[in-house]
């Protein structure tokens, strides 16, 4: 979800991008114009850069408290641009602090494949904040929601963990 949202135009396209060419019954591929491809790197860089200015502020700050600038390192080794910082969520969308919303496709490595700030959730854990959370002692909530699954998913026994370190020991 991290590409500028400048349309390229299918001319520039086809000057980057192999052409498939049929010669005599072989087929032969036009090599790559690497100079139009750098050119073409360094606008849209010039461009995200541009746009992206508050994120772009926010990861230098952050690298003052955090390694890479980010919570978790794994979020620069896979990226060509600096993530966006993201400010609020709805449904399906998130929008970053520079205005621009994505459709989330990766749904946050699936835990949030119900979309986020559904009203039922929202509602639901407000309404178990303000009683009270994270007794590390079973809880009425705990026996409906293992029957609500049983009932859905066929399994007899549900276990929780309050993190994805609990649950990987």
């Amino acid at each position: 979800y991290l590409f500028s949202y400048r349309k390229i135009s299918a001319t520039s396209l086809r000057q980057i991008i192999p052409v498939q060419v049929t010669f005599y019954g072989l087929n032969y591929m036009k090599a790559l114009n690497r100079k139009k491809l750098n050119d073409l790197f360094i606008a849209e860089t010039s461009q995200f850069t541009k746009n992206h200015s508050k994120s772009i502020a926010l990861l230098e700050r952050a690298r003052q408290s955090m390694p890479n600038g980010v919570p978790m390192t794994w979020l620069m080794l896979y990226n060509t641009f600096p993530a966006p910082f993201v400010e609020t969520a709805s449904g399906a969308y998130f929008t970053d602090v520079d205005g621009h919303s994505y459709l989330d496709m990766n749904v946050a490595d699936m835990s949030m494949c119900t979309g986020y700030a559904a009203e039922p959730v929202v509602e639901a854990i407000n309404a178990r904040m303000a009683a009270g959370h994270q007794f590390l002692l079973p809880t009425e909530d705990a026996i409906v929601v293992s029957e609500t699954l049983s009932e859905r998913f066929g399994l007899l026994f549900w276990q929780y963990t309050l993190s994805a370190s609990t649950a990987n020991t």
